[in-house]
């Protein structure tokens, strides 16, 4: 399988279970190169936007908040850096479809544990819809 990403081929890892089963070894969608240049959000974070920060709220959600907007409280996975830009650039705007399932599963984890009392989408234009051609 190649990454998603990069194009690099991978090896699969095979265990005496998917041998003996006769499953294919589990892909990652990524390589652990790519994997590893995203930015891992861990330590204090703000409880609005969920952004890494020493202070809560963060800098921009003092301004957001004392401008009379209502609270978010955002929980972001990775933070929003040249790495995540780039692969949103190629996901959104380059047909890249297939990397929809990219950091599903860690979504999937985080989900389970922070058990949210809702996910609201956030909807696109119909042109966006076009040009994309996914939602």
């Amino acid at each position: 399988m190649t990454c998603e990403l990069c194009g690099r081929i991978q090896q699969g890892e095979w265990t005496l279970s998917d041998f003996f089963n006769f499953h294919q070894p589990q892909m990652l969608s990524i390589c652990e190169v790519c994997r590893q240049q995203f930015t891992r959000i861990t330590g204090p974070v703000c409880a609005e936007c969920g952004c890494q920060s020493q202070i809560s709220p963060c800098a921009e959600c003092e301004i957001w908040l004392t401008a009379g907007y209502p609270a978010i409280h955002n929980q972001a996975l990775f933070a929003y850096d040249e790495q995540m830009q780039q692969y949103f650039k190629q996901y959104k705007f380059q047909g890249g479809y297939h990397l929809r399932d990219v950091f599903q599963e860690m979504l999937a984890q985080r989900l389970v544990k922070v058990a949210p009392t809702m996910i609201v989408p956030i909807p696109i234009t119909a042109e966006t819809q076009n040009q994309r051609g996914f939602n």
